[in-house]
């Protein structure tokens, strides 16, 4: 449990960090007390809340501290707000309102600046979230919410034995089929080492379902986001999406309780080999439902990169599609709720990517770049950057759109 040591903050304004060792922060609301002849109790007007101030004594110290000192006091002339990294408030939306320098022969090598901040005023600005980022978030979240869902029935020796043979089993599929994939060599050595972790310590970790279910979606979500970062070329993204997504399907198929119907010559498949015990058979199930969404999840993060064509986008889609159909059908509330908002963050991510193929032309006599911008249908300075236009009265040559 953290304490408020842990929550104290190193001040901050406008990027540059500063000491203090105190501060004060003034509230209230604005009251308007009436006291009239004659009369005991007095009658009091709310006019709203009061403008918060915090005041913070910043000291600079040092053999540049004047530099330094100097160096603050002109941001803080600056107009507008900005962010101040209270340490004591956290982030605070404020301007300067007035401050003061303090500095003496006897305390040589530091100044002081007693600030007083007002608020901000206007709303600060929000960060924007791309929908690349949006959608990797999403799947992310897609994963955590099948992990926290997971748990497992209490088992026997003979169940905990038929359990592990089972994921082992699972597990070796999926290495196998890594070791075949076109994967940058440490990112595969990375990959090949956190299942061989798992299956290390997998008996330990079924005796804690959280941390069995939290290492399987660490596992996936290396896969899925540690594509962008290790180098894995965009050739290579469609198959393994696809395989991921044909592997949900089959884990799918687990979990609703066909078990054995995964074809054992798919790297990806399970055992298949039938499982008499009711509490095995149950956990197994429980395994290939947390399976089914990490697998799937894992493939709408590779999922998210500049298609090179229309051709493969649909592709990655329609493989992802087949296979969330038949997802949905039995998820509990929060994975169905975290299902739908990431398959709609994905397909907003690469459906927003134009790619249409370039038109051109060529043109023999010259003509004003605003008619062929219009033929285009683009914007008339797009056209002229896009096509190193010298003089926009006269362009001939081949152009594009």
């Amino acid at each position: 449990m953290d304490t408020y040591r842990d929550r104290w903050q190193t001040g901050q304004y406008k990027g540059v960090t500063f000491l203090t060792d105190d501060h004060a922060a003034q509230d209230g609301r604005r009251l308007a007390v009436h006291e009239f002849p004659g009369r005991d109790d007095p009658v009091v007007e709310d006019l709203g809340a009061k403008a918060p101030e915090y005041r913070v004594n910043a000291y600079f110290i040092g053999e540049q501290y004047d530099q330094a000192a100097q160096t603050f006091s002109g941001l803080l002339r600056e107009p507008g707000a900005d962010w101040l990294i209270h340490p004591w408030l956290g982030r605070v939306w404020v301007r300067p309102l007035t401050w003061s320098r303090t500095e003496n022969n006897r305390e040589q090598g530091t100044c002081t600046l007693a600030i007083q901040f007002a608020p901000g005023g206007d709303e600060p600005p929000q960060p924007e979230t791309q929908p690349d980022d949006a959608a990797l978030s999403a799947a992310t979240d897609w994963m955590g919410v099948a992990a926290s869902d997971f748990d497992l029935l209490v088992m026997g020796t003979d169940a905990v034995n038929t359990f592990v043979t089972e994921v082992q089993g699972n597990l070796e599929y999926l290495r196998q089929g890594l070791s075949l994939a076109q994967l940058p060599l440490t990112w595969a050595s990375q990959v090949l080492g956190a299942v061989g972790s798992i299956q290390t310590e997998l008996g330990s970790l079924i005796a804690l379902p959280g941390r069995y279910a939290g290492a399987v979606t660490s596992l996936l979500n290396t896969i899925g986001i540690g594509g962008a970062a290790s180098g894995l070329p965009d050739t290579a993204r469609p198959r393994l999406v696809s395989r991921l997504a044909a592997a949900s399907m089959r884990a799918h198929e687990t979990s609703q309780g066909r078990i054995g119907s995964e074809s054992p010559v798919s790297v990806f498949a399970s055992s298949g080999a039938p499982v008499q015990d009711v509490v095995a058979r149950e956990n197994i199930k429980r395994d290939a439902a947390l399976r089914a969404q990490s697998y799937l999840a894992a493939a709408l993060q590779l999922s998210v990169y500049p298609y090179p064509s229309q051709a493969e986008r649909t592709f990655n889609l329609n493989a992802i599609q087949t296979a969330y159909d038949g997802l949905l059908q039995g998820l509990p509330d929060a994975a169905f709720q975290a299902a739908v908002t990431a398959r709609a963050a994905l397909f907003t991510a690469v459906l927003a990517q134009d790619l249409r193929p370039p038109q051109s032309r060529d043109i023999a006599n010259p003509l004003p770049a605003t008619v062929l911008a219009h033929r285009f249908e683009v914007d008339e300075g797009s056209f002229i950057a896009n096509n190193g236009v010298r003089h926009p009265l006269f362009v001939s040559g081949r152009v594009y759109g």
